[in-house]
């Protein structure tokens, strides 16, 4: 679902954006050392959970027919317990997991505990 913040004609136009959905997480566990296996590891299966998305963003109308968006999302779904097991003696905190196409952001900012 969109939201334009400024009606038509305006060239430049922003906008929000909301919506949901399903992630399927898949989980296969291969036999052979891997890294970090002191936090967790996979377990075979997928965990489907619900998704939900949010974002927003800036439309340039170049002409009658084209315009140009750029466009900011995120999505959130609840971490996927089935196919990822924490280490024995390990414990999971928090209760969503944050994805972000954008390597520069602070990793604390998707904390949910």
């Amino acid at each position: 679902m969109i939201e334009y913040l400024v009606k038509r004609p305006s060239k430049l136009r922003p906008y929000l954006e909301g919506g949901g959905g399903a992630k399927f997480y898949h989980g296969v566990e291969e036999l052979r050392p891997r890294p970090l296996a002191q936090f967790g590891s996979f377990r075979d299966g997928v965990d489907p959970r619900p998704l939900l998305t949010a974002g927003g963003g800036l439309e340039w109308t170049c002409s009658r027919h084209w315009a140009v968006r750029l466009d900011l999302r995120d999505c959130a779904t609840p971490f996927p317990t089935s196919v990822i097991v924490p280490a024995t003696g390990g414990d999971l905190h928090g209760g969503c997991m944050i994805s972000r196409r954008l390597s520069d952001l602070p990793s604390s900012d998707h904390d949910c505990n």
